[in-house]
């Protein structure tokens, strides 16, 4: 842990939890080169949607992957791009467009089946180190920050405080 959180403490976490996929990003680069499998780590999420093999919409596959519609729809243009999918107008819904991976994908991705494997052995290996279990605990974290937001839950902190129902903090407005 660097010395800044050390110092902000669980106040940073957006901060400690973007650096952490950052760093991880750059491993999964790596990971990738290993297994010869030419894909961007951000692709990943939409590749595992498609690879069950039914076609999917790219709303689908947002709803399924927890992304946004414009940033998976940015991902499936440089998938596209990349010769990694198909795209067929909706016979029935014009506006809709259905996605599946191509003959090119389905080469690309043919060493994901054994580094999938091995990942997950190698994470199996390093969670059983840790005190906690980060699996369950990042569950526990989307659940209670999608009842309610960070910034719902720092207004109701400031308003009890501003109330004086909470003691501490500086409500001159003075740099703490």
């Amino acid at each position: 842990m660097s010395t800044m959180f050390q110092k902000t403490g669980v106040m940073a976490i957006g901060s400690r939890l973007r650096i952490l996929g950052e760093r991880m990003g750059k491993e999964s680069e790596k990971i990738f080169a290993l297994y010869e499998v030419d894909i961007k780590p951000k692709w990943y999420p939409v590749v595992f949607s498609l690879l069950e093999g039914d076609s999917k919409t790219i709303t689908g596959i947002a709803n399924e992957i927890g992304h946004s519609h414009v940033s998976v729809l940015k991902i499936v243009k440089e998938m596209s791009t990349a010769g990694l999918i198909n795209e067929q107008k909706d016979e029935n819904d014009k506006r809709k467009t259905n996605l599946t991976l191509s003959t090119h994908a389905k080469e690309v991705l043919k060493g994901l089946d054994q580094q999938t494997y091995d990942v997950t052995l190698a994470m199996e290996k390093m969670t059983e180190k840790m005190q906690n279990n980060i699996w369950s605990a990042l569950d526990e974290f989307e659940a209670l920050f999608d009842a309610q937001s960070t910034y719902s839950r720092v207004l109701d902190v400031k308003r009890e405080r501003e109330a004086g129902e909470i003691k501490g903090g500086n409500n001159s407005g003075d740099k703490i």
